[in-house]
């Protein structure tokens, strides 16, 4: 059976093909066109992230290795081997560090301040100490033998303890005060050694107004 097509049928047939071909043609030449910022955006990002890498690896090989706390240490407390440690940091070039080849000589060598665990040494932290540190004084006792530990030097964590008249009886606890040895000093006569303690401003005026005290060694760092 044979089909018969108007004219105008077949015109609007090969109207709509050259229509989806020019469509289709239209889209793949814009196709490229809206890729480009991605391209671009993705250059970017390459960009960048090869910058970073290079920032970093700039600032890794900047860290050299000095010398840091392992645990606190008290001021006039003569550093040990025990006491260091060796750590890698990015120093500025204003900052004055210990190099970690130079451990050798600060061991034996008094700190001029109290310093907490994990500090990096400089030199200005060594040496004579600095005294009284801020919000500190410095006060002197007399001790008698056996008012205080022969251990007892230059640095030692101490408390002191007022001692209580023989007939004095009494339930409350012993009153102390924290303090750090910063100078024993022997008298001729052998009969009394007078200790400087470094403590708080406050507590310098109560231990002055105590009368006879004994000092007890604590732990670094203790109370």
């Amino acid at each position: 059976m044979s089909t018969y097509l108007r004219p105008e049928t077949v015109e609007a047939a090969t109207a709509g093909t050259a229509v989806g071909r020019n469509a289709g043609r239209s889209r793949l030449r814009g196709g490229p066109r809206r890729s480009v910022p991605h391209l671009a955006l993705g250059l970017l990002l390459v960009i960048a992230c090869a910058t970073g890498f290079a920032i970093v690896s700039t600032q890794l090989d900047d860290r050299v290795a000095v010398l840091a706390l392992i645990e606190p240490v008290t001021v006039g407390q003569v550093l040990e081997p025990s006491h260091l440690r060796e750590v890698d940091v990015a120093v500025a070039p204003d900052v004055d560090v210990i190099p970690s080849s130079h451990a050798a000589s600060v061991v034996g060598t008094p700190v001029a301040v109290s310093l907490p665990a994990g500090t990096v040494l400089s030199p200005a932290m060594l040496g004579d100490a600095s005294l009284p540190e801020p919000d500190s004084a410095v006060v002197a006792v007399a001790l008698a033998p056996g008012a205080f530990p022969p251990e007892a030097s230059q640095g030692s964590a101490v408390v002191v303890v007022p001692a209580a008249p023989a007939t004095e009886t009494t339930s409350d606890p012993a009153r102390g005060w924290a303090a750090v040895v910063v100078g024993v000093h022997p008298t001729e006569t052998e009969a009394t050694t007078v200790i400087s303690l470094q403590v708080a401003e406050a507590d310098a005026r109560r231990i002055a107004a105590a009368g006879p005290v004994s000092v007890v060694m604590t732990p670094a760092g203790g109370d």
